[in-house]
C-alpha cells in the first residue's frame, strides 16, 4: 500500500478527533506496521498537529501541496530543552508516534486483511502459517489445535510437541499478546519463552537442521533457552539487533516505541550484535550474568553495564518496580499492565523520576497511590486515565 493510495491526512484527523471507524483503523494501522518510513511520516504530521494547531484538513487540499506545506513548517525552530525539577535533561516534543503505535498496539482490534478476521483485544492471538487468525482464550481449558502443527494450550501457555531437526520447509507462527496479559509458549526444541504485555512474537513450527533457530520478537520476553551447540538460538529484537546463545536465561525489552533496547542476562552468556550485520564474535558485544546490554536505536551503538536483574524481571511475577525511572516510563508500562491508555500532556512531569513497587494493586489502588505519594491528580473514564 503506497502513500499516494490512502488519505493519511484524513485519518489522521479522523484519529486526533477521536472518529476513526473499524475500516479506518485496520487501513491506518496495517500501512503503519508495513514500513517504519510510514511511522515517521506519520509522527512528523503529529509533530505538526501538536505545535501548529492552524494547520486544516481541508477535503479538496492535495495530499502533495498539504505536505509541502507541513515540511515546510518542520523547518521553523522549536524549543530544543527545558529544565526539570531534580533532573536536568533534554526533553523532545516528537512523541506523539510512539505513543499512538502503543496505542494501535493494544487498541480497539487486530485485523486479518486477507481473512477479514476481527480477533478480541481481550485474548491472545495465534497467526498460522496461512494467515488464519485463531483466538486463544485464556480462561477456558485444555484445548488441541490440530492445525498446522500439533500444539497444545493450557490456560496461558501454548506448547509444541518437542521434535527433531529434520530437513522441512520452515513454517511460521506468531503470538500477539494484547495489553493486560503475559503468556507462555513452549518451542518444539523446549525453549521456553513468556511475553510481556503488548508483545508478539514470530518463530518456526519446528527448526530446521543445520540451521540456527532464529525468532523474531517485538515487545518484551524472557527466555530460558534449550541448549543445543549444533544450533545457536538468535533472538531478532524489533528487526533491529541479534541476541545469539547456545543455552541460557535473559530478558529482551525491544518495545518499537522505546529508544533503546535491552537485554538482561540472568546465566550463561550472549553476544549482541546489529540485525544487518553477520555475527562475527569480533564484532559482537558480549554479555555476562549481572549485566544488561543497552541498545540506542537511534544512534546504533551498544553499552554495557551491572544491573538489577530484579528490576527487569519483576514482571514475571506480576510485579513493577521502579528505580529512578522517568515517569513517561512508569506510564507507558502501566499502560500495557493494565490495559489502560494514560493521557499526559505535561512534559515536567514527564521526565521526571520516581521510585516505587507495585504488587497486586489495582489501577485504581495504584494511581491512588500515585496521587497520594507524589501528588498526582488525574480522573479516570471507562479506560482511559487523564492526569490533571
Amino acid at each position: 500500500m503506497s502513500f499516494k493510495e490512502i488519505d493519511i491526512f484524513s485519518l489522521v484527523k479522523s484519529y486526533i478527533d477521536k472518529s476513526l471507524d473499524k475500516d479506518q483503523y485496520v487501513i491506518l494501522k496495517t500501512w503503519l506496521e508495513e514500513d517504519k518510513e510510514h511511522q515517521k511520516i506519520f509522527s512528523d504530521y503529529l509533530q505538526v498537529y501538536k505545535k501548529y494547531r492552524q494547520i486544516s484538513f481541508l477535503e479538496k487540499i492535495e495530499k502533495e501541496s498539504a505536505w509541502l506545506k507541513i515540511t515546510s513548517k518542520l523547518n521553523q525552530p522549536v524549543s530544543k530543552s527545558i529544565k526539570v525539577k531534580q533532573l536536568f535533561s533534554r526533553v523532545s516534543i516528537y512523541k506523539y508516534a510512539a505513543i499512538f503505535i502503543g496505542i494501535m498496539a493494544g487498541g480497539a482490534f487486530f485485523y486479518n486483511l486477507t481473512q477479514k478476521t476481527v480477533v478480541s483485544p481481550t485474548e491472545v492471538a495465534l497467526r498460522l502459517t496461512n494467515g488464519t487468525i485463531k483466538t486463544l482464550k485464556t480462561s477456558e481449558p485444555k484445548t488441541i489445535l490440530k492445525i498446522e502443527c500439533n500444539a497444545v494450550q493450557l490456560g496461558s501457555q501454548l506448547t509444541y510437541e518437542k521434535t527433531s531437526f529434520d530437513e522441512v520447509a520452515v513454517e511460521y507462527h506468531k503470538i500477539t499478546v494484547p495489553y493486560g496479559k503475559v503468556f507462555d509458549i513452549v518451542l518444539s526444541d523446549g525453549t521456553q519463552v513468556k511475553l510481556n504485555s503488548g508483545s508478539s512474537l514470530k518463530y518456526p513450527t519446528q527448526f530446521v537442521a543445520h540451521k540456527n533457530r532464529e525468532v523474531l520478537l517485538e515487545g518484551e520476553a524472557y527466555f530460558e533457552v534449550y541448549k543445543d551447540q549444533a544450533h545457536p538460538f538468535v533472538v531478532n529484537a524489533n528487526k533491529d539487533i541479534n541476541i545469539r546463545v547456545l543455552g541460557t536465561k535473559f530478558n529482551i525489552s525491544a518495545y518499537p516505541e522505546d529508544k533503546n533496547i535491552s537485554t538482561v542476562l540472568l546465566e550463561g552468556s550472549v553476544s549482541l550484535y546489529p540485525e544487518k550485520n553477520k555475527y562475527n564474535i569480533k564484532n559482537s558485544t558480549l554479555l555476562s550474568p549481572g549485566h544488561m546490554a543497552i541498545w540506542d536505536v537511534e544512534y546504533r551503538n551498544f553499552s554495557v553495564q551491572k544491573t538489577d536483574i530484579e528490576q527487569h524481571t519483576a514482571w514475571l511475577d506480576g510485579k513493577l518496580i521502579f528505580k529512578d525511572t522517568p515517569f513517561k516510563t512508569i506510564r507507558k508500562k502501566l499502560e500495557r499492565k493494565y490495559n489502560v491508555q494514560i493521557v499526559n500532556d505535561n512534559l515536567l512531569l514527564e521526565e521526571n523520576t520516581f521510585n516505587a513497587v507495585f504488587d497486586s494493586e489495582t489501577i485504581e489502588e495504584t494511581m491512588e497511590i500515585l496521587s497520594r505519594s507524589f501528588g498526582i491528580h488525574y480522573r479516570i473514564k471507562e479506560n482511559t486515565i487523564t492526569l490533571e
